[in-house]
């Protein structure tokens, strides 16, 4: 059946000249299915004895917005640009690990050693944390490195561009909730507090998937983290 005759499809805008959903001050033309390139300065006031056009605040095709009618993030775009960050991340992790990676390298060996040893002698098997394996000391180490550069790496780019490499990428962005159509970054705090929110969530058993899983059950889209911060994902491509 066509969507003209299903009566709870929504109804697109006609094409025509609308308030632009992602820069405010100008127009962007709406060609009946999505927004194209083109741009124009606000229609100027009507003359008196003319009816005023009054187009649609936004095409219902985008779904949730923001208050101030920005299309909010996809589930999958948000997956999408988690997934880019942390290859990013690894990338990044792994460099600067250099310095740890014998010692972890030869505490592992010797632990592996011992622990198949006491497998087939049917004995207890040691821990990796036992002393004679020197892991504790390069394990925590890599640990507080790598809470390092991720807090540093997401905290400035959401405070410089408003969004990680990964959101970028896939043009989202993260605005304080209901201000979807600001174009700066984060406010240092709200970065702050959102970042180390999500690394704290991320350390406690069930909650990560819980987190990743809550934008698909509440109206705004937002996780946790976002919750804590006041903030939301937008998709502004």
């Amino acid at each position: 059946m066509s969507a003209t005759n299903t009566p709870s499809s929504p109804q697109l805008p006609p094409p025509g000249w609308y308030p632009d959903p992602l820069t405010m001050g100008q127009q962007r033309y709406w060609d009946g299915a999505a927004w194209t390139d083109q741009v124009a300065p606000p229609t100027p006031p009507p003359q008196i004895g003319f009816e005023p056009h009054q187009p649609a605040s936004y095409p219902a095709r985008f779904g949730a917005t923001t208050a101030d009618g920005v299309p909010l993030a996809g589930w999958w775009s948000r997956v999408g640009g988690l997934l880019i960050d942390s290859l990013v991340m690894g990338v990044v992790v792994s460099v600067a690990g250099t310095p740890f990676s014998d010692s972890i390298s030869v505490g592992l060996e010797a632990w592996l050693e011992d622990a198949i040893r006491a497998i087939e002698a049917g004995g207890v098997m040691p821990l990796y944390t036992d002393p004679q394996y020197g892991l504790v000391s390069p394990l925590m180490s890599l640990m507080l490195l790598s809470l390092a550069i991720n807090l540093i790496y997401s905290t400035g780019l959401q405070i410089w561009k408003g969004g990680t490499l990964g959101m970028l990428a896939l043009g989202l962005r993260v605005v304080p909730v209901g201000h979807g159509r600001q174009h700066d970054g984060l406010p240092l705090g709200v970065a702050i507090v959102r970042n180390i929110a999500y690394q704290v969530i991320g350390a406690l058993l069930i909650l990560p998937l819980v987190n990743v899983l809550l934008p698909l059950f509440n109206a705004k889209r937002q996780t946790l983290h976002d919750m804590i911060a006041r903030t939301q994902v937008v998709k502004i491509r």
